[in-house]
């Protein structure tokens, strides 16, 4: 199967980026809780 022109992926690399991510991830899907009204969930 041809892959075509896409990068092999590191994973080592991944790890790193969600490890430098993974706080602003939970932290705006903390602030998106924290918005919500339960009108609008209804």
């Amino acid at each position: 199967m041809k892959r075509g022109n896409m990068k092999a992926i590191n994973l080592n690399d991944v790890s790193h980026y969600v490890e430098e991510n993974i706080g602003t991830f939970h932290q705006k899907r903390i602030q998106s809780i924290d918005s919500l009204k339960l009108e609008s969930i209804l």
